[in-house]
């Protein structure tokens, strides 16, 4: 698909970036990415030299250098040296729910992983890209908004977590040039928390297409899984409501001890696995994209456990391997894509957990419906070509350069 070129570079601004990281916003940058290269616009990433997620964010992993990447030109800036020790005091208390003063929340931003290299670059040259920020609540967003005055465009992966309430983040927000969303439901959610009526928006969330049929046996081969499996994909913390769905699976084998049923975790992170579960649960880890699809294709049904969700990349994923969801009643996006696909179903609690495992892994006929439907669902609402069309006039039409300030 090739689109009208813009007037300026497309620069996405990113806290870490490369082939093999995981994560949803990572994934969601490098496929806008590519997809816009190839499509014949002008695109960079201008990122820190840090790992990712998961590796020491004052550390320079990569090279501070500009490269060119598949025709994506990729600039890297080393990292500011942060006190991790500060940040993790706030972090600990947002993540819990307890109150933090302004100068705490100013810490969190501001020990946040950061480049100051990438910040001054921003502040001088900004103006010659149509820059998009995401997700919303790292300091290369925050601050790399404010060096602009906020004139570039927040893709904010945004989830209803405490982050999301700071007055810092409300500001920002309700700054920037446009939004741009995953989800009806993230776009209900920021309508609820910021003022944004006057701040130009638009929902897309990420295409989707059709892969090669995979190889199930491949994946069971390869790490000695035997019996039908749930298959969680996703990286592995609390956050992410990992350790709620191994408490569940356990009692589900207690009550159901002639169930014939594993539990399989993809993603990087951990959790912690009771000693009874350690011959049911596979903790498989961070794997290969065939292989992912691979596991996918070969479970019973895919669960999704977290309830901070802006998009949900996996449950597409699973429709189109075939596969139908499980999803957490309180994860709104989730809910939403199940409910118009009607390609899932979703739980609030054990019994509802434990129920619905047990129809959709006994009911092979439901249990493909409810794929098909899906996938049908995928396939028809988030085609990239439109995606990537309607991405390419919602920046032109609100090229600042356009704009009164």
């Amino acid at each position: 698909m090739a689109v009208e070129p813009l007037e300026k570079t497309v620069g996405f601004v990113v806290p870490w970036y490369g082939d093999d990281i995981a994560g949803g916003a990572e994934r969601l940058c490098r496929e806008y990415a590519g997809r816009l290269a190839r499509a014949g616009l002008a695109i960079e990433v201008l990122t820190t030299c840090a790992r990712d997620f998961f590796g020491n964010w004052n550390k320079n992993h990569f090279a501070p250098r500009a490269y060119d990447n598949g025709g994506i030109v990729v600039r890297r800036f080393p990292v500011r040296h942060r006190d991790r020790h500060q940040f993790d005091i706030v972090n600990f208390k947002l993540l819990n729910n307890l109150a933090v003063t302004a100068h705490e929340e100013h810490l969190f931003y501001y020990e946040s992983i950061r480049s100051e290299p990438l910040e001054r670059f921003l502040a001088k040259e900004g103006g010659k890209y149509h820059l998009i920020f995401l997700p919303y609540c790292y300091g290369t967003t925050f601050e790399g908004l404010r060096q602009t005055g906020y004139r570039g465009f927040l893709l904010p992966c945004l989830h209803h977590e405490r982050y999301a309430t700071l007055p810092g983040t409300r500001k920002m927000v309700e700054s920037v040039r446009g939004l741009i969303f995953n989800s009806e439901s993230e776009q209900r959610l920021a309508a609820s928390l910021y003022a944004i009526d006057r701040v130009p928006q638009i929902v897309l969330g990420m295409g989707v297409e059709s892969a090669e049929p995979a190889d199930p046996a491949a994946f069971r081969r390869r790490f000695g899984i035997k019996k039908p499996y749930l298959i969680c994909v996703g990286r592995k913390d609390v956050t992410k409501n990992t350790h709620v769905l191994v408490a569940y699976f356990g009692q589900l084998i207690d009550a159901n001890p002639d169930l014939d049923l594993d539990l399989v975790l993809l993603g990087r992170g951990d959790v912690e696995i009771p000693g009874e579960l350690t011959q049911r649960v596979h903790n498989v880890g961070y794997i290969s994209e065939k292989l992912k699809q691979a596991a996918l294709a070969g479970a019973e049904l895919l669960v999704q456990p977290s309830a901070r969700e802006s998009f949900s990349i996996v449950l597409f994923e699973a429709w189109l391997a075939g596969t139908p969801v499980l999803v957490n009643e309180f994860c709104a996006v989730g809910v939403e894509h199940c409910r118009r696909s009607n390609g899932g179903l979703f739980f609030r609690n054990y019994a509802e957990f434990e129920e619905i495992v047990r129809v959709l892994v006994e009911d092979k006929t439901l249990a493909r419906q409810l794929a098909a439907n899906g996938r049908q669902h995928a396939l028809e609402q988030y085609g990239w070509d439109r995606l990537i069309g309607e991405f390419v006039e919602f920046i032109r039409e609100n090229d600042p350069a356009r704009l009164p300030v």
